[in-house]
C-alpha cells in the first residue's frame, strides 16, 4: 500500500500570500516532486494562473475557527497541592483515584507542577508529581475509569472542582475546603 505525506493547508496562497481563512473557497493542488507528492494551496482567483498541473485537485472551504475553551485554574500551586493532597488522602470523603489522576494531569499540563516520572510498581502505574518547592513529589496512582460512564463521571466531577474552587483570602491558616462529592 502506498503512502503518501501531504501536508495540511498552508494557511495562505501561494501565489498573492491572501490567507485562506478570508476566503471563501481555496484550491489545492497535489504535484509531483521527486521526493513525492508537494501540496500547494491556491485562493480561487489564483488557481487559474498556478504554474503546471496538478497530480490531482481539489476545492474546499476553511473549516470555522472556533476557539478552544481554555481551562483555567484560579490557584497557585500552594492551593492546588492541597486540592491534590486532599484527592489522594481520602479527607472529607474526597478520595477518588481517577479524579486526582485527572487533576494530576491538569496541573503538570498548565505548569502548577512537574511530572518528574512515571513508576511501575506492585501497584500498578503512579505519576510522579512535584510541585515548586517541594522536596517529595506526591504519588499518584494512574486511575482510568474502565468505561465510558466512569470516565464521564471522573471528567464531570473535575470540572465541577474547577467551577466550584474559590481561592480564599491570602492567609497561610486558611486551607481551602473542596468537596467532591456529588449533590
Amino acid at each position: 500500500m502506498l503512502d503518501w505525506d501531504v501536508k495540511r493547508n498552508a494557511g495562505t496562497c501561494l501565489r498573492c500570500g491572501v490567507p485562506l481563512a478570508q476566503q471563501e473557497y481555496f484550491r489545492s493542488g497535489l504535484y509531483h516532486q521527486q521526493a513525492g507528492l508537494d501540496r500547494r494551496d491556491f485562493c480561487e482567483a489564483c488557481w487559474s494562473e498556478a504554474a503546471g498541473l496538478p497530480f490531482s485537485h481539489w476545492r474546499a472551504q476553511p473549516p470555522a475557527s472556533q476557539p478552544k475553551p481554555k481551562v483555567r485554574l484560579p490557584w497557585e500551586p500552594t492551593e492546588a497541592r492541597e486540592v491534590l493532597s486532599r484527592l489522594l488522602r481520602g479527607s472529607e470523603g474526597d478520595l477518588d483515584p481517577p479524579v486526582a489522576y485527572l487533576f494530576a494531569l491538569l496541573v503538570v499540563r498548565k505548569r502548577l507542577a512537574r511530572l518528574d516520572q512515571v513508576e511501575h510498581g506492585p501497584r500498578g502505574e503512579s505519576l510522579l508529581v512535584r510541585f515548586r518547592g517541594d522536596e517529595t513529589p506526591f504519588e499518584v496512582p494512574v486511575a482510568v475509569p474502565s468505561d465510558p460512564d466512569g470516565e464521564a463521571r471522573a471528567s464531570r466531577r473535575l470540572q465541577e472542582l474547577v467551577e466550584r474552587f474559590e481561592p480564599q483570602a491570602a492567609d497561610a491558616s486558611n486551607v481551602p475546603t473542596i468537596n467532591l462529592t456529588s449533590h
